[in-house]
């Protein structure tokens, strides 16, 4: 998703490293103005009624239960052998 900020096109990464940017500029005191409120978000859902219902139905015990295998699909997951080379350095 894209933002605006002067007539440039931003994604979200890209204007977050430009606001840190201009608050460091203000607390050096480089600047005399910092301005969070601009550009404000725009914020769309893209998740169902019925998915936000199910998440809040779900017990403690069910949610936690999909945290063993995490949320990477199979093939991004790190295999046994990777991490053992990591360990040793190679």
């Amino acid at each position: 998703m894209d933002v605006m900020l002067g007539g440039d096109s931003l994604k979200w990464n890209t204007l977050i490293l430009l606001k840190v940017q201009e608050f460091a500029r203000f607390l050096i005191g480089k600047s005399d103005k910092f301005d969070l409120k601009s550009p404000a978000p725009v914020l769309e859902r893209s998740d169902s009624k019925e998915l936000r219902e199910r998440i809040l139905s779900l017990s403690p015990s069910e949610a936690r239960s999909g945290q063993e295998h995490g949320s990477l699909p199979e093939e991004a997951r790190p295999r046994p052998q990777t991490i053992q080379n990591l360990r040793k350095g190679c």
